[in-house]
């Protein structure tokens, strides 16, 4: 099965969805890995304001 896996984190290292695929690899599938860019330049606890997280209060 042909599977397609998206981020938009800013992370392109991206531990968590290359995990994934590995598993899905080995399990016999075949996924795509897609690193999309992120407007948000970083996370914030309150998820309020990811396009601007330096004008938040950290909710």
């Amino acid at each position: 099965m042909r599977i397609a896996l998206l981020t938009t984190d800013n992370e392109t290292r991206g531990f968590g969805i290359r995990s994934l695929s590995a598993v899905l690899r080995r399990a016999g599938h075949f996924p795509r890995l897609v690193f999309l860019p992120s407007e948000a330049r970083g996370y914030c606890r309150c998820g309020v304001c990811a396009p601007a997280p330096a004008a938040c209060d950290g909710g």
